[in-house]
């Protein structure tokens, strides 16, 4: 059986017609055969030695070069399958700080920072007042209005208060002796006045009757009676009511008086407290719209400052509503922030009981440790979700693994051959860098996980250094 040369390689002639011959159809292998005997000859015909030409015809192939490669270990262990989603990363707390009474700014606060600059040949030096990325705490000071007007107010509302007061304590003074002996005296005064006319209006009245007085005495005889009866009526009204005291219905409407004089003044205490803005809690200001010398108003509202607090961070997602059985308050997840490198555990602490209508989505917030402020809010993040994992199962690293048609391969290496084997795979859960293997593969197989999509089935290879043993667990990302 002679043999035939191409590209350098003896093939039996035997093997022209297999279909992993080189030479697929006749065009090729008619090539291929002129092709050996031009080179035959020519060997011949330069170095007119036989034995060389011989010894090429006689199927002496030059020695396959191997390519080299890089193995890992196929080996078991657990991988976890993530739901993937991004979000937009929102502070703790968010407080548009505005005035809550009328004023001008008086002040603003120094922060403690200084700008020292020279532009142009001019130094520049300027403390800074509050604004943004200063942090305050919970307390401090962010503007001061003009309290004037505000402590006018209140020196008045004190004032109205302090005579009610008066007024409410002579009410229960009402029984003192000196009132009660006065007003007896007064009652046996108009006695004695209402005595005193009734004696004239006799002797009057019997002078008329004998035709010894005037009509017009008579008249006045009767006025003075009549005026002493009501003197002395009056008189005994006021006795009873000073040895009576005062009634239940005065007593509690002087008391009321007192108590609306005093809210009056807790209402002007409370503006001129207000003139002093303070901020509500420990934060970061991260915007500031007001200057010294402006006039601030309740309505329309005015803006004066925004604050929040990013000490905890909310990552806020949509999840999709087919995987609403699989997110639970109290979930441990990773998330990843625009611009970092490594992932931060975070926890669900909210779930909407709502689904969306449009978007068949539900949204969720994962709470997320940041007091040494390495994330800020308003970054993009990625939240991966576990939903579903597999423990004790055979692990392919994701570079070992070549898709072919949409049919996942892998080269396993065999090492008493120095060749690699092509190994059809069906994989099961897919991790961040490995792959579940459920068939295809044996624990203990060497898989290729450096550029395995190069290679051929059967190809030699040769093995330079062994990647790295895979992780015995694996999270990822679907």
């Amino acid at each position: 059986m002679w043999q035939s040369t191409v590209r350098g390689r003896a093939v039996p002639q035997a093997c022209a017609a297999h279909p992993g011959f080189v030479a697929r159809d006749r065009l090729a292998t008619l090539l291929a055969v002129v092709f050996v005997a031009g080179w035959t000859l020519t060997v011949t015909g330069c170095h007119g030695d036989k034995t060389q030409a011989q010894s090429l015809s006689a199927g002496d192939s030059p020695r396959r070069l191997a390519m080299k490669v890089q193995v890992a270990p196929i080996s078991r262990g657990s991988i976890t399958t993530d739901l993937e989603l991004t979000g937009n990363i929102l502070p703790l707390r968010r407080t548009l700080i505005v005035s809550q009474v009328d004023g001008v700014i008086q002040s603003i606060p120094a922060s403690g920072r200084k700008i020292e600059a020279e532009i142009d040949g001019r130094r520049y030096s300027e403390m800074l007042s509050l604004n943004l990325g200063h942090e305050v705490n919970e307390g401090d000071v962010l503007v001061v209005l003009d309290p004037t007007e505000y402590e006018l107010q209140l020196a008045a509302a004190k004032a109205r208060l302090e005579q009610a007061n008066k007024q409410l304590e002579d009410l229960l003074a009402w029984r003192r002796p000196e009132t009660v002996r006065r007003a007896a005296a007064m009652r046996a005064e108009a006695a004695a006045r209402l005595e005193r006319a009734k004696t004239e209006f006799e002797r009057v009245q019997t002078l008329v009757n004998q035709r010894a007085g005037a009509q017009q005495e008579y008249d006045h005889a009767m006025a003075e009676l009549k005026f002493a009866e009501a003197g002395l009526e009056r008189a005994e009204a006021e006795y009873q009511e000073v040895t009576a005291g005062p009634t239940e219905s005065q007593v509690g409407i002087a008391r009321a008086q007192v108590a609306q004089a005093a809210a009056e003044v807790a209402i002007h205490q409370d503006r001129l407290n207000r003139t002093i803005i303070r901020a509500p809690y420990s934060g970061i200001i991260t915007e500031r719209y007001v200057y010294e010398g402006e006039r601030l108003t309740m309505m329309p509202r005015v803006e004066l400052m925004e604050l929040i607090d990013v000490s905890l961070l909310l990552v806020q997602v949509s999840v999709p509503e087919r995987y609403l059985g699989l997110v639970q308050l109290g979930d441990w997840v990773r998330v990843q922030a625009a611009g970092r490198d490594q992932a931060v555990p975070g926890m669900i602490v909210l779930v909407n009981e709502k689904v969306d209508y449009e978007t068949r989505s539900f949204r969720v917030r994962v709470a997320i440790e940041n007091h040494e402020r390495r994330l800020k809010a308003g970054q993009f993040a990625k939240v991966a979700f576990p939903i579903s994992a597999a423990s004790d199962t055979l692990l392919i690293p994701a570079a070992a693994v070549v898709f072919s048609s949409g049919q996942p391969l892998a080269f396993v290496y065999e090492p008493t051959t120095g060749t690699v084997v092509q190994r059809q795979l069906e994989l099961g859960l897919q991790g961040q860098s490995t792959y579940e293997v459920r068939c295809g593969l044996a624990e203990g197989d060497q898989v290729v996980v450096h550029d395995p999509a190069v290679l051929a089935d059967g190809m030699s290879v040769e093995v330079t250094s062994a990647a790295p043993d895979q992780p015995k667990s694996a999270e990822g990302a679907n």
